[in-house]
C-alpha cells in the first residue's frame, strides 16, 4: 500500500511539471511588420521578429537574420509570390509562410538616340557606330538597320562595306519606334593600290615551284568573311553587267534575279568550284569562304557537278542556259563546264592550288593531279585544266570579278592577272595520268595549241 501510494505521487508530480514546463525554451514568429501588399524590394529579414521566452521565464525578442533560413528559403524572398521558408533559432523551429508582391515596373520613356562614330568605310571593311538613348535611364535596348544591304549591312552598331555608295544606317528604340535617330555612311573602294603589276613584283624572273611558292606568299592571309556574308559578296563579283538587279550563273550563263537565292532547282547558290570535301574544310574560313573560288550556280546543275573532278565528255547537262550559251557535260566521275568558263575554272582552281599549302594552322594543302576520280585534297585533271586556260582567255567579267574580291580580301588571283602563270608553274613538269604514265609538253607547239605526248 506504501509503494502503491509513492507511485501515485510520482505520477502527479511528473503531470504537473509537464503542465508547468518550467524548462522549456518557446518561440512565435511575429510578421506584423511584413503589411498586407508588401513588395520584393521593400522586405526586410529584419522585418521578421522572433518572440522568445527562455527557460527562466524571461522574455526577449529577437529580428531574424540571414543565418536563420536556408539559403534556398532565402533565394524565395527575393521573387513576387507566396513563399514557405523555415526559421530556426537555437534549439527552436518553425515554418511560416510569407507572401510578397512584384514591384512597380516604372517605365521611363526615350526621348532621343545620338549616333556618334565614323561616317567612312571601305569596301570589305568594318565600322563600329556607338548610339546612347537619352535619357541613361530610359530602356537602352536598340534596333539597327540598313536602308540598302546591297551598299552595306550592320549588326548591332557594326557596320560592314558591301560595294561602293551611301547608305543610311538607322537606329530605332525597342521602347518607342517614334525614336530614331539616322546617319548616312558612304562605303569607299579599298585604298589597295591599282597597279597591279607592283602586286607580283617579289615573284618576277621566277619560274615552277619557285613561282609558286612566291606567288602564295603575295596571296597569303587575305583578309576573310562569314560563309553567311559570301551570298551578299556574290551579288555583286558576279553581277551582271547589264542588269544589276542579276547575277550570272557560272556553269549555265543564265541571268538570274539576285533575290532568287536557294536550294529549289531553279534557284542559284554558292558553289564551292574545288569541291569541300577534297579537303575536309567545309564551310570554314578562309578555304570554305574563299569569294575566288566561290561562284553562284543553278542549284540542280551544281548538284549534278558534286565533287566531281574537272575533264571533258560525258552527257549534256539538261537545264536552262543563257542566250547563246554552250551545255556543260558530266560523267560519273568528271565534269566539263561549258566553254564560255572552262578557263575561268581552270585559273579558280590553280588558285586554289597556290593560295592553300598547309602552312598555316587550320589550313589544308590543296595539290594538283592529272587524273579523275580522286579523294582527299587533290583534284584533277591537271592535263586538261592547263588546257582550257588557253582556250578560254580571260575576259572582262572575269578581270572585274578579280577587281571586286580584292576590294572584299586584298588578294588577287595571280591566274586572272598573268595566265602565262599556270604553265610557268605546271606546264613543263611531269604530269601524273590515270596509268601511271608521264605527260610532257611539245615546245614547238606550245604556242598554237597545247599538246601532249605519252612517254
Amino acid at each position: 500500500m506504501k509503494k502503491l501510494l509513492i507511485l501515485i505521487l510520482f505520477l502527479f508530480a511528473l503531470v504537473g511539471c509537464k503542465t508547468n514546463q518550467p524548462g522549456t525554451m518557446t518561440m512565435e514568429v511575429d510578421l506584423s511588420a511584413i503589411t498586407e501588399g508588401m513588395k520584393v524590394s521593400e522586405f526586410e529579414l529584419s522585418n521578421i521578429v522572433l518572440h522568445v521566452t527562455y527557460p527562466n521565464g524571461s522574455k526577449v525578442n529577437v529580428p531574424v537574420t540571414s543565418n536563420m533560413l536556408f539559403q534556398s528559403d532565402l533565394n524565395k524572398l527575393e521573387t513576387a509570390g507566396e513563399h514557405t521558408i523555415t526559421i530556426q533559432y537555437k534549439t527552436l523551429e518553425q515554418v511560416v509562410v510569407i507572401t510578397l508582391e512584384e514591384d512597380p515596373i516604372v517605365t521611363i520613356n526615350p526621348t532621343a538616340i545620338t549616333i556618334t562614330g565614323p561616317t567612312t568605310v571601305k569596301v570589305g571593311q568594318m565600322i563600329t557606330l556607338n548610339a546612347m538613348v537619352a535619357p541613361t535611364t530610359a530602356p537602352q535596348t536598340l534596333i539597327w538597320e540598313s536602308t540598302n544591304t546591297e551598299i552595306a549591312t550592320v549588326n548591332e552598331g557594326v557596320v560592314t562595306g558591301v560595294s561602293t555608295g551611301n547608305v543610311t544606317i538607322r537606329v530605332i528604340s525597342f521602347v518607342l519606334s517614334s525614336i530614331h535617330e539616322e546617319v548616312v555612311i558612304s562605303v569607299t573602294p579599298s585604298t589597295i593600290t591599282d597597279n597591279y603589276e607592283t602586286y607580283y613584283d617579289s615573284a618576277e624572273g621566277l619560274d615552277g615551284e619557285a613561282l609558286k611558292t612566291a606567288l602564295h606568299n603575295i596571296i597569303d592571309d587575305h583578309q576573310t568573311y562569314s560563309y553567311d556574308f559570301a551570298k551578299t559578296a556574290l551579288r555583286n563579283t558576279d553581277e551582271d553587267p547589264n542588269n544589276s538587279n542579276n547575277v550570272i550563273l557560272m556553269y549555265t550563263g543564265r541571268s538570274q534575279a539576285k533575290t532568287a537565292f536557294g536550294g529549289n532547282g531553279d534557284d542559284w547558290n554558292r558553289e564551292h568550284t574545288w569541291p569541300k570535301s577534297h579537303g575536309s574544310f567545309g564551310e570554314v574560313a578562309p578555304m570554305g569562304t574563299d569569294l575566288h573560288h566561290l561562284r553562284p550556280t543553278d542549284a540542280s546543275v551544281n548538284l549534278e557537278r558534286g565533287n566531281k573532278d574537272f575533264d571533258n565528255g560525258g552527257s549534256q547537262v539538261n537545264d536552262t542556259y543563257g542566250f547563246e550559251s554552250s551545255y556543260c557535260y558530266t560523267d560519273s566521275d568528271s565534269f566539263e563546264p561549258r566553254d564560255e568558263v572552262k578557263g575561268d575554272v581552270a585559273r579558280i582552281i590553280f588558285y586554289m592550288a597556290t593560295r592553300y599549302e598547309g602552312d598555316k594552322s587550320g589550313e589544308v594543302d590543296l595539290e594538283l593531279v592529272d587524273r579523275v576520280d580522286t579523294s582527299g585534297p587533290v583534284l584533277g585533271k591537271l592535263s586538261t585544266l592547263l588546257a582550257w586556260n588557253e582556250e578560254d582567255p580571260v575576259d572582262d567579267f572575269e578581270r572585274n570579278r578579280n577587281n571586286v574580291i580584292f576590294d572584299y580580301q586584298g588578294n588577287r588571283n595571280p591566274f586572272v592577272d598573268h595566265p602565262e602563270f599556270a604553265d610557268m608553274i605546271w606546264g613543263n613538269q611531269p604530269l601524273e595520268s590515270n596509268f601511271d604514265i608521264k605527260v610532257y609538253q611539245i615546245s614547238s607547239v606550245c604556242d598554237e595549241k597545247r599538246n601532249y605526248i605519252f612517254i
